[in-house]
């Protein structure tokens, strides 16, 4: 417990602060008989981003001409992981759109209530629920949380734990746990990492602040990336002990969750070897990419930059994919408590409610060469 105080220390009254300010006046203006259903709705995964009339806790629980369910108990809602805790992508005080957000609930009390139907002419009967109003409810504070965390800004201090986090990946390593298909004694999942930096100064897209990570390697497997950013995220950003990460190079099966591909791009392929030995042999001009600079950063900014930054904004893919792991029912990712890896080994009662982490198909630099 002292060394996740510790690592948490920056952001350890995040969240706190986060609920007393922004996030309790919303829930307190809410009518008690819905305020635990707009809960649960943010808490469930399913009902994460839902399109209109597809939200499970939504259409399960209201129905105009039939009784609402028993309401989940608040306390038990209250106990749910909160989204992105002491994280990466969690975020400072809000934007004054927040702000006035809460304040239009709080002076239009009336329109959160369930005394009235949605044109207002008549009282819903006893124990239905408004769903317009519900729906409403759970859009609000879905954003609350969202600009909350948009507007947050990494610390110094966290920031040198990311880099202390990939510096864990130089030199080489077995990375079997890394891509898909590959055993800890399988030669080919050892690979060597050069580099791998954070770029010290973050930039501001849209309000939200990223943070470019640069890795140097002999070559990639598939999903290796992708898993390394999210290995040193979550570790980061659950407080967990750096030292998890030395054990996932080891003899043990550790389940990484690939990071959202946006973002990721081979920067460009490097030609040492062949510049130092061919070339010259041959008499041939050696391959250098810094001649073409300009052009290579004025596409980059046009055509791949611009078009991430959009993406992002438009569908908040990397607070989804925070969010879904907050929310993930099966423990085979509890190595980043505690419990470390024994902890994932442990059997869930109710295997129906199990999960699988499914891993996709799409290639990350898979035919090798240095990126």
């Amino acid at each position: 417990m002292e060394g996740y105080r510790e690592r948490q220390a920056e952001v350890a009254d995040f969240w706190p602060e986060t609920e007393e300010k922004h996030i309790k006046p919303i829930l307190d203006s809410l009518d008690d008989s819905i305020r635990s259903l707009v809960q649960e709705a943010l808490y469930n995964v399913e009902a994460i981003d839902a399109p209109p009339g597809q939200d499970r806790i939504v259409d399960a629980s209201i129905d105009h001409q039939t009784k609402q369910e028993k309401p989940t108990d608040v306390e038990a809602a209250e106990q749910t992981a909160k989204p992105d805790e002491g994280g990466l992508d969690t975020s400072g005080n809000p934007p004054d759109e927040v702000k006035q957000v809460i304040d239009t609930i709080q002076q239009n009390e009336p329109s959160i209530t369930l005394d009235s139907s949605t044109d207002g002419s008549r009282p819903l009967p006893e124990g239905v629920v408004n769903q317009p109003v519900l729906e409403e409810a759970i859009k609000t504070l879905k954003k609350a949380y969202l600009d909350v965390k948009k507007a947050y800004r990494i610390s110094p201090e966290r920031q040198a734990r990311v880099q202390a986090a990939l510096d864990k990946y130089l030199g080489t390593h077995r990375y079997h746990n890394y891509t898909v298909h590959k055993k800890y004694n399988d030669k080919s999942a050892q690979r060597y990492i050069k580099s791998f930096k954070v770029a010290p100064k973050p930039i501001i897209i849209n309000d939200t602040e990223w943070l470019s990570l640069k890795v140097h390697g002999q070559s990639f497997m598939m999903h290796q990336i992708r898993k390394m950013v999210g290995m040193a995220a979550l570790t980061v950003r659950c407080g967990t002990d750096p030292e998890i990460m030395d054990k996932s190079f080891g003899n043990e099966v550790v389940r990484i969750p690939k990071a959202p591909g946006l973002g990721l791009l081979l920067e460009r392929p490097v030609f040492d070897s062949y510049n130092a030995k061919s070339a010259k042999q041959h008499g041939r001009e050696t391959i250098d990419f810094d001649k073409y600079n300009d052009k290579i950063e004025d596409f980059k900014e046009k055509e791949i930059y611009q078009r991430i930054f959009r993406e992002e904004a438009e569908g908040n893919q990397f607070n989804t994919f925070f969010t879904h792991l907050d929310n993930y029912k099966d423990p085979q990712f509890l190595y980043l408590t505690s419990g470390g890896i024994e902890a994932t080994k442990r059997k869930r009662e109710d295997k129906s409610t199990q999960q699988k982490y499914e891993e996709d198909s799409e290639d990350e630099n898979a035919s090798g060469g240095e990126g």
